[in-house]
């Protein structure tokens, strides 16, 4: 079987599934990455293939907790999917259903709500209300719904799954049971708690009445039930810290995955061969995320000495990035551009691995104090990015910021811009219209200020100094911003703007707020002698109170 076969795409899956039981999660997305790659790139295979091997490697990532990018593979899955099917197909809303998930793992929970919705809707439609499916799906929304806080929304979905249970089994006189205590913990979140222990007792009684005794759901959610009673809160705090507690044994129990089938191939550098490198660099993945640098070094070290082909590549790369994170960022550059080369040599430049290694060489020029070199591969590593639609994260933000400030100080104002408003553009959709939004508004207006683009200067100042009213008109903060905003609409020739704002924080600083600054002042002096306000001119002057 040949490297792109898609049966090598199988038996790479065959055993990634083997590390994701055995809790080894980064391992086995590095397996099915190489899968997806050959089935992106293979002839033959179809569509479902591809929308499976998508949703295998967003289970693993989102259980390594990279959760936005198991969002974006989750994404893709539902554009195949819509294309294979149609958006009123059971498939589809299976695909909706694992992205309203993973989204809900990552605590967006309006998004999630809003696609597990649709999600249930589809399968509503499709299947029934009585399908198994969709009454699984319309629980887990309920779940996300109680997350959130939306307990009334989650009521009506818990009373959605009741009318749909005959209750002719004995199991489906458990699982009323527990969908009504479901409703109770609901009822008593909100403050009702006559009603609740209604539902509460109702709940205690199917249960009794159908054999069987307490299942893990029931208690559960009766814990719920008691520690609402009691503390008047849900335990989701305790829970957060249960499974910070069990990613830590993961980690450990992976490593110990590791040592041991090295163990067994030997230890020395030049007897480890093609698996074995593999399971080294996964090994020093593993060190390097639970803080042991040294062991890390060994591992990739030993990989690099034994390796041929992608792995030396790969190999080189978790060295140069073992470097630039101790600082020794020529050792660091010297490792990441042997990589860089190899890949440009013997595979595909059009791949996430190779788009990242832009990125770290451009860390280690900036570290080096080499701005020009640093943007020379901060670019091309955005354009690659934005063309392969990888998701953006923050240390992709982080970057394109660094690169906006870089490309604004050498005077590249245009490509500055575009960054910043991008960077706008994913800290709205991801924060909302937050300060930092307005902060990356005022960035870009400055760009287009540099370039004379006087119409888009405005209309970012305009949406900036408006965000800032949030906390009220008559505070120290929206004086200093409007001081801010007041001098970079003078420098936009904005003149009746820039009055405007350097005025309110001229009169705010005269009754004790310091808000107007040395250069606001000024500013505000040559904007009202080139408007002709004379008289506001030299009561400024005198610090006399504006008429």
């Amino acid at each position: 079987v040949g490297r792109m076969d898609p049966l090598y795409a199988d038996t790479l899956e065959q055993i990634a599934g083997l590390f994701t039981a055995k809790g080894a999660y980064e391992a086995a997305a590095e397996y099915l990455q190489e899968a997806l790659y050959i089935r992106r790139e293979a002839e033959t295979g179809t569509d479902r293939d591809l929308v499976g091997g998508l949703q295998l490697l967003a289970d693993v990532k989102q259980k390594a907790g990279e959760g936005q990018a198991a969002a974006a593979l989750c994404r893709e899955a539902i554009e195949l999917l819509e294309k294979h099917f149609s958006k009123n197909h059971p498939e589809y809303a299976i695909g909706l259903a694992k992205l309203g998930e993973i989204l809900a793992r990552e605590k967006q929970y309006d998004e999630a709500i809003q696609i597990l919705t649709e999600s249930a809707a589809i399968q509503k439609e499709m299947l029934d209300e009585d399908n198994p499916r969709y009454l699984k799906t319309l629980e887990y929304l309920a779940e996300v719904c109680v997350r959130k806080g939306d307990y009334t929304v989650a009521v009506q979905h818990y009373l959605a799954i009741n009318d749909a249970n005959y209750e002719e089994t004995a199991e489906e006189k458990q699982r009323a049971a527990e969908t009504l205590l479901a409703v109770a913990v609901c009822y008593l979140a909100m403050g009702n708690e006559k009603k609740a222990e209604a539902y509460r007792k109702e709940a205690v009684e199917k249960l009794s009445r159908a054999g069987g005794g307490l299942t893990e759901k029931f208690a559960k959610r009766h814990q719920q039930y008691d520690m609402l009673a009691n503390k008047g809160k849900l335990p989701y705090a305790g829970a957060e810290r249960q499974a910070r507690m069990e990613e830590r044994r993961r980690l450990q129990k992976a490593k110990d995955l590791f040592t041991e089938m090295l163990a067994q191939r030997g230890e020395q550098a030049q007897s480890l061969d093609k698996e074995a490198v593999r399971n080294a660099i996964s090994l020093g993945d593993l060190q390097m995320r639970t803080g042991n640098r040294e062991q890390a070094f060994f591992w990739y070290q030993a990989a690099e000495q034994a390796a041929e082909g992608m792995e030396y590549a790969q190999a080189c790369r978790r060295l140069g990035e073992w470097y630039l994170t101790a600082g020794e960022y020529l050792k660091g550059l010297q490792k990441l551009t042997n990589a860089k080369n190899y890949i440009e040599e013997y595979d595909s430049v059009k791949t996430k691995d190779y788009c990242e290694l832009l990125a770290e060489i451009g860390d280690c020029y900036f570290a080096m104090g080499e701005k020009e070199k640093a943007v020379g591969m901060y670019l091309p590593y955005i354009r690659l990015f934005r063309e392969l639609q990888l998701p953006r994260g923050k240390q992709y933000q982080r970057r394109l910021e660094r690169t906006g400030r870089l490309l604004a100080d050498s005077g590249r104002h245009k490509d500055a811009a575009e960054c910043f408003s991008e960077l706008a553009l994913a800290t709205r959709m991801m924060e909302g219209e937050t300060e930092n939004f307005a902060r990356l508004l005022l960035k870009t207006a400055a760009s287009h200020i540099a370039q004379g683009n006087q119409k888009e200067a405005v209309t970012l100042l305009d949406r900036a100094l408006l965000l800032g009213t949030a906390k009220g008109r008559d505070t120290e903060a929206y004086g200093k911003l409007c001081d801010r905003i007041g001098r970079m609409y003078a420098a936009n020739g904005s003149l009746e703007r820039a009055e405007d704002c350097l005025s309110i924080a001229y009169e705010m600083t005269r009754n004790g707020k310091k808000c107007l600054t040395r250069d606001g002042l000024a500013a505000l002096l040559s904007v009202l002698r080139k408007l002709g306000q004379e008289q506001r001119y030299f009561a400024v002057k005198q610090g006399k109170k504006l008429e």
